[in-house]
């Protein structure tokens, strides 16, 4: 599709003309932060249900409220 045309990118920044059209920066107000953004999702019944299972019981050690991973021992 390109075969036709002669494009020859500039190798280095040096080589660029000289710009003098406006700058444009972005809105700071309007950029997102950092990371992975927040879900808003509605909560319904399977969430509930979700909430009721039993807690978690470590295979390594026994006790409840965390996993093999995360165990401490």
């Amino acid at each position: 599709m390109y075969g036709s045309l002669s494009f020859k990118p500039l190798p280095d920044q040096a080589y660029w003309p000289p710009y003098d059209g406006p700058r444009i920066l972005p809105d700071k107000e309007r950029l997102r932060g950092r990371g992975r953004p927040k879900v808003n999702r509605i909560r319904n019944e399977m969430d509930d249900l979700i909430e009721h299972l039993p807690p978690q019981t470590c295979s390594k050690c026994g006790q409840q409220g965390h996993n093999k991973r995360r165990c401490g021992k």
